[in-house]
């Protein structure tokens, strides 16, 4: 994953102004569970995670007057956990989580998702939810946002009426590298008229 600089850490920020690659797989601990985590969940998570690391570093001080048998038990837990290894990860997950945070607490992500999730319970029309898509795009949304909401309005309403001139609207708009894009769309059924 490419992520922004200033997340992964202060001495790449310095080196790298633009992006820096990180991958994430299996063996972080704190990635698998956040992976498949619906957003509000994100923080409760690394908040656990925080608290864990932060009781096996606060054992190590009152290890003084324990028997060898507690202390071989320390030292396991230790060997499973990589304390500084886990604590850069915890930093960068909660990097992340805060961009992530920031994101989904703004107001046009709240509307959108509103809409989209009235969309698919069907309190919202598909017409209403086609002219939202036009006011983003005319906004200066990009390409993928408005798509997004225009395929998801033409499969809950069958279809949308108005097709031909949402075309020529989005071509106006993002010219017409998307004549291609939206032919094709409409080959898989993801855009039709109704």
């Amino acid at each position: 994953v490419e992520l922004p600089a200033h997340l992964v850490s202060a001495a790449s920020a310095a080196q790298a102004k633009g992006k820096v690659k990180v991958q994430f797989n299996g063996s972080d601990h704190l990635f698998s569970q956040l992976r498949d985590a619906n957003f509000e969940q994100v923080g409760a998570i690394v908040k656990k995670r925080a608290t864990l690391l932060k009781s096996v570093e606060d054992e190590k001080e009152h290890l003084q007057g324990k028997s060898v048998g507690e202390i071989k038990e320390y030292v396991k837990r230790l060997k499973e956990i990589n304390i500084q290894q886990e604590k850069n990860l915890l930093s960068l997950h909660t990097s992340i989580a805060l961009e992530i945070k920031a994101l989904v607490t703004a107001s046009a992500f709240s509307r959108r998702l509103e809409l989209e999730q009235g969309l698919i319970q069907g309190r919202v029309s598909p017409d209403k939810a086609v002219e939202l898509a036009q006011d983003l795009m005319y906004s200066g949304e990009p390409l993928l946002k408005v798509l997004r909401l225009v395929v998801l309005a033409s499969l809950v309403g069958n279809g949308i009426r108005k097709l031909d001139s949402l075309r020529q609207e989005l071509i106006q708009v993002y010219g017409f590298q998307v004549v291609l894009l939206l032919v094709n769309m409409e080959k898989l059924g993801l855009l039709r008229k109704a």
